[in-house]
Order: structure tokens, then sequence, then C-alpha cells
């Protein structure tokens, strides 16, 4: 696991390694309704969109993130 530097722990992976784990979630997402619970800028939660999930439901209790997502 590859760390940034930065965020809650000092050790989250980076975007592009959390994508690479999502494949066989993607896979199985179309026509599915979705959650993703702590979205952060909401970068997984398109993956889904794109993967054709019917909904995707996303959400996180900082605003800043809500934001840019």
């Amino acid at each position: 696991m590859m760390a940034t530097g930065h965020g809650w722990f000092g050790n989250h992976r980076t975007v592009k390694e959390q994508l690479l784990g999502l494949g066989p979630a993607l896979e199985e997402a179309r026509g599915k309704a979705i959650l993703d619970a702590g979205m952060a800028e909401g970068h997984i939660s398109f993956e889904f969109v794109r993967a054709g999930a019917r909904r995707v439901d996303a959400f996180d209790n900082n605003p800043g993130y809500v934001c840019e997502a």
C-alpha cells in the first residue's frame, strides 16, 4: 500500500490504488443501486455511474467534500 502522506491517518491509498481494487464491484454494478457512504470527493461514486449503476446515492459529513464532488 502506497502512503499519500495526508488524510486522517496519513497512510490512505491513492485514488488510483483504490480504483484498482474496485474491479469486481464495478463488474456487478450494472443496473444496481449503489450507496457510497463517506464519498469524500466522489471519485468512486462516479466510477459506479460509469459502470452502469442504475442509481448511486452518495453522502459525506464534510460539506467541503460534497461541494467538491
